[in-house]
């Protein structure tokens, strides 16, 4: 940029200046901002905790007969809800 001023007299006077421009900085989230409840009726106990894990949230109290063929019947909170990451989802297993 070249910027040139004259005072009353005319006399003139030039400067020259190099502006460089970056673009701002960004930072990239390492953890998710929250947990977001996934829906987790239908599915089995350890499907349910992966479905946890990946929505950053746990697996709270379990309830209910814990066989392997038991689904999810209940869930507390219901999907949907968000809440601060690592909130604990409890559930009730059914049939």
């Amino acid at each position: 940029m070249k910027v040139t001023s004259a005072d009353v007299l005319g006399n003139t006077t030039s400067a020259s200046a190099t502006i460089t421009i970056a673009p701002a900085a960004t930072t990239v989230p390492t953890k998710s901002a929250a947990c977001v409840v996934p829906k987790l009726k239908g599915k089995k106990l350890k499907a349910a905790g992966k479905a946890l894990t990946k929505a950053d949230c746990k697996l709270g109290k379990v309830k209910g007969n814990k066989s392997k063929s038991a689904k999810v019947a209940k869930q507390s909170p219901k999907p949907g809800k968000v809440l601060a990451p690592g909130a604990k989802v409890n559930v009730k297993l059914g049939g």
